[in-house]
């Protein structure tokens, strides 16, 4: 099931952000999508704890298919597809091996990874997909405030996911103990 919400948050973040306009907040944009996005770094936390790291990598590939698929069906520039997937493989492998190695609680860990592996999902997002570097969709003044917009959003996710870990481990994982992270 977890898989299930994994790859659909991956969907639902290229569709909602093909189809709205993004949120001006100040000197921000943020992309509806990002909510969605944010939230695949913590299902990923969640599967990684109840099937291991191998079935998370396994969610990450089917996850960067969709990404990938879902992107090009929508009609979006080839900037955009390439930017999509990398973005997502890089970002979600990056947050899977941050989230093993961290010693520390689990609240700490899903916030932490989630917050790296956030913030280069939406580095290399709006560089290669949106900035001049490839489709010029947003001038490079406009770089640093969507990396950071959409960041800050994702971070709080991350924060939010953290502080109600304990609740969120009964709902997603089925158990109040810390489990151990499953080596390949």
């Amino acid at each position: 099931m977890t898989i299930l919400l994994y790859i659909a948050a991956v969907a639902a973040a290229n569709i909602v952000t093909a189809a709205t306009t993004p949120w001006d907040v100040g000197p921000f944009l943020i992309t509806w999508g990002t909510w969605f996005a944010a939230v695949t770094f913590v299902l990923r936390d969640v599967i990684q704890l109840r099937h291991g790291r191998r079935i998370a990598y396994v969610a990450i590939g089917a996850g960067l298919a969709v990404a990938a698929v879902s992107s090009a069906l929508l009609g979006d520039t080839e900037a955009v597809v390439v930017a999509s997937g990398l973005a997502f493989g890089l970002s979600e492998s990056l947050d899977t091996e941050v989230f093993t190695r961290l010693r520390a609680g689990l609240p700490l860990r899903v916030g932490v990874s989630g917050v790296i592996g956030g913030a280069l999902d939406t580095s290399v997002f709006v560089i290669v997909g949106l900035s001049p570097l490839w489709s010029g969709i947003i001038p490079w003044s406009a770089v640093p405030n969507a990396i950071l917009g959409v960041w800050l959003a994702k971070c709080l996710i991350q924060a939010l996911a953290a502080v109600s870990w304990k609740a969120l481990e009964r709902t997603l994982v089925g158990t109040d103990t810390e489990p151990p992270v499953r080596a390949v």
